[in-house]
């Protein structure tokens, strides 16, 4: 085979099985379980928090990275909810009242737990794929204290996302990975270039 067609057909190799990339997914989390106390209460309920739905985001397919080459991780099937609860008094919980249809899966716990972070993320199943349903559903919130006094619910909260349509993205040669691959071979061809100059001169 000559030389300049091995060459073509190197690199038409190189693009065709880059491989896919997976990467790991970590979730810490969110709730803990909630103790109380057995003394007569010595203080008042605690006051009612604010809560906000700060993002939704949904499970996704493989990721185009060039002709040939995908990006994927762990986390892809997963629907993830971020909140943010705020105005929680010291060593309060919390519990949730849910009213609609939320995602199989997405479950707010109707009981008190306690809360690990001011910022808690809820995931559900979501599938690992570009095309995703509606979701739309409503959810309140309590504090309630070591003593099992409850405050009063919060507004009640929407959550809602009107899902997608459409598949991965298009064959692209300007990834990082493809790049990174095609640099020695372009390398090549031009030094074999520079070399049949200069022994036709």
């Amino acid at each position: 085979m000559p030389m300049k067609h091995a060459v073509i057909l190197f690199v038409a190799t190189l693009v065709v099985v880059i491989p896919a990339v997976a990467f790991p997914c970590s979730i810490a989390p969110s709730f803990g379980e909630f103790e109380f106390i057995e003394e007569p209460p010595d203080a008042p309920p605690p006051a009612t928090p604010t809560v906000t739905v700060t993002s939704i985001n949904r499970g996704t397919g493989p990721q185009s990275e060039g002709c040939g080459g995908q990006s994927s991780s762990s986390c892809d099937d997963l629907g993830f909810l971020h909140v943010e609860i705020a105005g929680l008094d010291d060593g309060a919980g919390v519990r949730f009242e849910v009213r609609g249809d939320p995602p199989s899966g997405l479950d707010l716990p109707s009981g008190a737990v306690s809360v690990e972070s001011t910022s808690p993320t809820l995931v559900w199943i979501d599938e690992a794929n570009n095309e995703q349903e509606p979701i739309g559903f409503e959810f309140r919130t309590f504090a309630i204290d070591r003593w099992g006094q409850e405050s009063a619910a919060t507004d009640w909260v929407a959550v809602s996302d009107p899902g997608r349509r459409g598949g991965p993205g298009g064959c692209s040669t300007t990834s990082s990975a493809a790049g990174t691959a095609l640099t020695p071979v372009l390398g090549l061809i031009a030094w074999r270039r520079r070399r049949r100059r200069l022994m036709r001169s």
